[in-house]
């Protein structure tokens, strides 16, 4: 059962970062555009205008590979900390105390369901920022020399 969990949990990052990047990416490249050419337009519907005569659909998902994968494992990270976070939250022991079939359980830790997706949610986001952190800033540090190599 867990490694179905297991299984899951990362069909669904794959999946998560795959539709994020797909929307996300063309977006970010019109940002770049924007911002490492500011004697143009402001307008985004120039940028688009032209990165699309130039390089037609295409030109807008230049360079996906590399965030697809940093947000696949970023996901990765995330599902499967919170997961495995809450399930360690919400795990249940068994009561010392009683005998043979009148063992009840109860909860290891006393939380209730809002808190421990909290407490699964700061841990989660923490590991992602730790995976997507260094990731970015080499994405930020690789347009930062394109738009000063292209002045």
């Amino acid at each position: 059962m867990e490694s179905s969990s297991t299984l899951h949990d990362v069909a669904g990052s794959i999946t998560a970062g795959i539709l994020t990047t797909l929307v996300g990416h063309p977006l970010d490249t019109i940002k770049v555009y924007q911002q490492t050419q500011p004697h143009l337009s402001k307008a985004s519907s120039l940028h688009v205008a032209k990165i699309l005569a130039r390089d037609n659909v295409f030109g807008l998902f230049r360079g996906i590979g590399p965030p697809m994968a940093s947000q696949i494992v970023k996901n990765t990270a995330l599902f499967s900390v919170f997961y495995h976070v809450k399930a360690a939250l919400t795990v249940n022991a068994v009561d010392d105390n009683a005998i043979g079939s009148n063992r009840s359980e109860k909860n290891f830790i006393s939380m209730n369901e809002n808190t421990t997706a909290m407490c699964a949610g700061l841990l989660s986001g923490f590991a992602a920022a730790c995976v997507s952190t260094p990731t970015d800033w080499v994405k930020i540090q690789a347009q930062l020399q394109q738009s000063s190599s292209a002045r």
